[in-house]
């Protein structure tokens, strides 16, 4: 039979009951007339290969997965003791930040006395916790769910409703690459207005995508931008085959998304145009007139500071 952890897959070819089981021959026994069978030694010593030269490609994986999720966080989020010392927790994105803000507020207001605790106790809750956390992520997502987008993400974010003050709001783009989020794309800031709209479409290369994350900035002239909501809906290759129109509803607001995708595969195949419309060594201003736009696109997915 194949065995896996939750489930196994077996074909049954004779069963014998224990009661009736004897390990030695009596009289009437069948003479075992049936040779052993043998295992071919070139194929078996080919097999043993393939599985040595697996395990170290997985080992380099898990080892490249780690420095990426040690390296991509570089937003911080300050924790203040009372006695005066500052620590630091390293973000990934305003996303995760906010997450760790809101776990963290609402712990305190469940924790109203402070425990008495020893280094013996944090070593034991630690041990505790590794032994719950989970493998890696990559092979986690592979694992449990074959529907992950790689190709073309073609995503127009249209408006914004339930506003209840003017603003000058402006939409980021964040896509999962197996698990780990990127800022892939973010749109102008719209007028002073309770009902933004933006109309504003990208081109979006993912890796292993699965979900797909909106967060909404208020510009404030002089100040850092305030992030007024976030949201995320998954990514369902077959549901994104023909152009759907998403609403993404947050606790505040809700933002309206268009989404299509395109394989690899077919975005490979994709007859050159005889018309050059590329974005490099092209002037700027015939560049911002092809994309109606008063900026690159290009430019927009740069990095917020």
């Amino acid at each position: 039979g194949v065995f896996s952890r939750d489930k196994g897959q077996f074909d049954c070819q004779w069963y014998l009951p224990l009661s009736e089981l004897s390990l030695i021959p009596s009289d009437h026994s069948e003479s075992s007339s049936k040779q052993c069978p043998t295992s071919e030694t070139k194929k078996v010593d080919e097999l043993k290969r393939k599985l040595a030269e697996l395990n170290t490609s997985l080992k380099k994986d898990m080892m490249a997965e780690a420095q990426l999720t040690v390296l991509s966080p570089s937003l911080p989020l300050h924790l203040y003791h009372h006695n005066g010392k500052t620590y630091m927790l390293l973000m990934p994105s305003d996303y995760e930040k906010s997450d760790w803000r809101e776990a963290i507020l609402s712990a305190k207001r469940e924790s109203k006395v402070t425990p008495n605790l020893t280094l013996y106790h944090i070593n034991k809750l630690l041990s505790k916790f590794k032994q719950g956390r989970q493998a890696s992520v990559r092979s986690i997502v592979v694992s449990q769910d074959a529907d992950l987008v790689t190709g073309t993400l073609l995503v127009t974010v249209v408006n914004a409703v339930g506003l209840k003050i003017p603003s000058e709001l402006y939409c980021c783009i964040e896509v999962d690459a197996y698990g780990i989020f990127f800022l892939m794309a973010k749109t102008k800031k719209s007028q002073n207005t309770m009902t933004p709209v933006w109309n504003e479409d990208f081109d979006l290369e993912v890796d292993g995508a699965k979900t797909l994350r909106v967060i909404c900035y208020d510009h404030t002239k002089g100040l850092d931008d305030e992030m007024i909501d976030k949201g995320q809906t998954l990514l369902k290759r077959e549901q994104l085959k023909n152009r759907q129109e998403i609403e993404v509803k947050m606790d505040k607001i809700t933002v309206t998304l268009k989404i299509s995708f395109q394989s690899s595969a077919k975005t490979l195949k994709r007859v050159q145009s005889r018309k050059k419309v590329g974005v490099f060594g092209v002037r700027i201003g015939a560049l911002t007139k092809r994309e109606a736009s008063d900026m690159p696109n290009i430019i927009k997915i740069l990095p917020l500071k």
